[in-house]
Parts: structure tokens; C-alpha cells; sequence
């Protein structure tokens, strides 16, 4: 086995993993400047948002708007991962125990048509 053999395996076995800590980093990443013009307006007096940013961003360069961002960022990727890890054994554990696929009556219908709304919104709700 090749090495980027070696990686596309692990990549698509550790897929949900994966999943979860790019969606987090990519959230935190857009979101954490807002956040910290937010907190940076609650505690000093701006006459607007671009007038804090421009502050902020004068005085501590961008890489100031993105300082304290490790300990949310490791928050969320544990959690985002928790969740997805729920949801997908959820959803493994819901077609293993559906009543059309193992020993009920077959509809022949495509998977798609046979989740229901219920299934997905009780993944959704255990998974967080």
C-alpha cells in the first residue's frame, strides 16, 4: 500500500471525525472575530461595529481579533465531534433496525423515500 493509499484509508474510516473538527475550525474561523468585536463592544464604547473593528484591528493587527481562540476552538471540535459520532451511530443503529430492510415487508422503495421524518428528527435530537 502507497502512502496516499495509507492516508485515504484512514481519512475514510476516521470520515466523521474529520467531518466535525473541519466543521468546527471552519466555523470558530469565521465566527471568532465577531464574537471578539462583540465582547470588545459590550465592554468599551464604539459608536458601531466598524468603528470597533477598525480600532481593534489598527491597535493589534487581525491577529488580534483571533486572540483566545484555541481553548473555544478545542470546545467545539470535541463537541462537534461527539455529536456527528451520536448522529452517524444513530443513523447506523436506525437502518439495521428498519422493519423494511430486515425480515418486514418490502416496499421497494429507495431508501431516501423510506426515512421518515421521525427518524431524522430523533437523530437529530439525541445527537444534539
Amino acid at each position: 500500500m502507497t502512502a496516499s493509499a495509507g492516508w485515504k484509508m484512514a481519512l475514510y474510516e476516521n470520515r466523521t471525525l474529520a467531518s466535525a473538527i473541519t466543521a468546527a475550525v471552519s466555523g470558530m474561523l469565521v465566527g471568532y472575530p465577531f464574537d471578539s468585536l462583540k465582547t470588545r463592544m459590550q465592554t468599551h464604547h464604539y459608536p458601531s461595529l466598524l468603528a470597533c473593528a477598525r480600532r481593534s484591528i489598527a491597535e493589534e493587527g487581525v491577529r488580534g481579533l483571533y486572540r483566545g481562540l484555541v481553548p473555544p476552538l478545542l470546545t467545539a471540535s470535541a463537541a462537534k465531534s461527539l455529536s456527528f459520532s451520536v448522529f452517524e451511530q444513530i443513523k447506523l443503529w436506525l437502518r439495521n433496525h428498519d422493519p423494511y430492510i430486515n425480515g418486514g415487508s418490502k416496499l421497494g422503495m429507495p431508501n431516501f423515500q423510506r426515512t421518515t421524518v421521525g427518524s431524522v428528527a430523533l437523530t437529530a435530537a439525541v445527537s444534539g
